[in-house]
């Protein structure tokens, strides 16, 4: 039965996650679906589902009753899930958090330890809401409704360190930090967890490596990293963009990560060399071509051996202006000669070498963020065209679907209003974009596009923003 029950369950998640106006009635659904559930598994994921979707809801308090009796009725592991459920309506909505609590008190007794904990913990965080009481210096409602900034693991960590040298200021959220290992690590789980994906879809769902955007999230805790603490949040980051050619000595893959005044680079490495072990490798730029920037520190990769990737950090500081330009790129390491039938031994002193990579280029797409805007035509017109800059071209391509594509890429924007969904054989064609500029200022723009041969496509941009230095720049990237 559980097989058909999953199935079911599973169904019912889609339908709720891509139709919106389904998400009611789904979600009463489920909770008719857990009264004769007899699965531990399917009950929790339907109670975690009910505390992060319930709170939303036109009429929330329908679903507290449904909770409450996992709290009666089932098994020690399903009644703890429906405590963090039932605390997740207390910490979100105001006016039902007195019978929340009150909920929560009942379970102050029971018999699992793990549910008395909750219980305990959701009790004396709920009533201290109002007084503003935080947790960790963050408040309840971001701690708990929000995904945790950084792994677990790193707060593990953190907890022991604190534990072994405690001090008079409370241990923070905000003071976790990761270190390149452990990233490294995560990097490669979630690698092998795309890779396996990817393997149970089939090949058409492969997608190339240097396409795919670096994960948001692996992206954020790079500020958490010691040598990182003071760029701040990340405003954006780059597509991965390829050093070398795939199947050479060194494969190298670059994502630019960009700061409110730095640019962090992430080098994903792999060295597919089996009678190599390589060691302290870093990418070796030379910023004379792009004055605006200067080198503030490497994080190397410690140790690269053969079909292991690994990841080397370059800090760069932004002095002034919006620098781009290209950058030469070199990696350089120290090598040793390994025999593949019995692995590196300690003897080995190696030696230095280097390996020429592709100039990396630095444009004004890593300086804007895509974000998209409901109604352009409304947003365009309240911007005005005080701050307006017309430009034209013509470009180089076989079609209007690949100059589009290349435009937008330029540009670094995303599209608005289902614009840039075209067949393809059109001869011309409007392009909506939008994005916010490094700074948070709005940016958008107009692209018309008509084929004037079968080699040429000519363009007319036109770009709007709150200063005239912005709209000049974001035009001229194109050229």
């Amino acid at each position: 039965r559980l097989p058909v029950q999953k199935a079911i369950v599973d169904t019912l998640l889609s339908i709720i996650a891509r139709v919106p106006e389904a998400k009611e009635a789904g979600l009463s659904h489920l909770c008719e679906f857990i009264e004769d559930c007899e699965f531990t598994l399917l009950s929790t994921q339907i109670l975690y589902l009910l505390g992060v979707e319930g709170p939303s809801t036109q009429e929330p308090s329908k679903y507290i009753r449904f909770i409450y009796n996992r709290v009666v009725l089932e098994n020690a592991t399903v009644r703890a899930s429906a405590v963090s459920a039932l605390a997740k309506f207390g910490i979100s909505i105001a006016y039902l958090r007195p019978s929340i609590t009150v909920l929560l008190q009942r379970c102050l007794y029971d018999n699992d330890d793990e549910v008395r904990d909750r219980a305990i913990f959701f009790v004396t965080l709920l009533t201290g809401l109002d007084s503003g009481a935080t947790l960790a210096g963050k408040s309840a409602q971001s701690l708990l409704l929000e995904p945790l900034p950084v792994p677990l693991a790193a707060l593990e960590a953190s907890c022991r360190e604190y534990l072994a040298a405690p001090t008079e200021r409370p241990l923070s959220i905000d003071d976790v930090t990761i270190d390149a290992e452990m990233l490294a690590k995560m990097q490669k789980e979630a690698t092998s967890k795309a890779a396996a994906a990817s393997e149970d879809a089939g090949p058409a769902a492969d997608a190339p490596a240097p396409a795919m955007a670096a994960p948001a999230e692996e992206a954020d805790l790079l500020s958490r990293m010691p040598e990182f603490v003071h760029v701040g949040a990340r405003f954006t980051s780059s597509k991965r963009v390829p050093l070398s050619e795939v199947g050479t000595e060194y494969e190298v893959v670059c994502t630019k990560h960009l700061y409110a005044s730095h640019l962090i680079l992430a080098f994903q490495l792999n060295n597919t060399l089996e009678d190599q072990l390589l060691s302290s490798v870093t990418v070796a730029l030379d910023l004379a071509a792009v004055p605006g920037l200067a080198l503030e520190t490497h994080v190397p990769c410690a140790s690269l051996p053969f079909g292991q990737p690994g990841t080397a950090y370059a800090c760069l500081r932004r002095l002034e202006g919006v620098p781009v330009g290209t950058i030469p790129c070199t990696l350089k390491f120290v090598v040793k000669d390994v025999d593949p039938a019995t692995g590196p031994t300690d003897d080995e002193p190696g030696y230095e070498d280097e390996y020429q990579l592709e100039e990396l280029e630095v444009c004004a797409a890593d300086f804007m963020k895509r974000v998209a805007v409901l109604d352009f035509r409304a947003a365009w017109e309240s911007v005005g065209n005080g701050c307006e800059v017309v430009e034209t071209f013509s470009l180089s391509y076989n079609s209007i679907r690949q100059a589009m594509e290349a435009v937008i890429d330029f540009l670094g924007m995303s599209p608005c209003e289902n614009s840039a969904a075209a067949p393809d054989d059109v001869t011309k064609l409007t392009v909506l974009l939008s994005g916010v500029f490094l700074g948070g200022m709005q940016v958008f723009a107009i692209v018309n596009l008509r084929a004037d041969s079968n080699r040429a496509v000519g363009m007319r941009l036109t770009v709007r923003s709150s200063d005239m230095t912005v709209s000049q720049f974001v035009a001229s990237s194109v050229a």
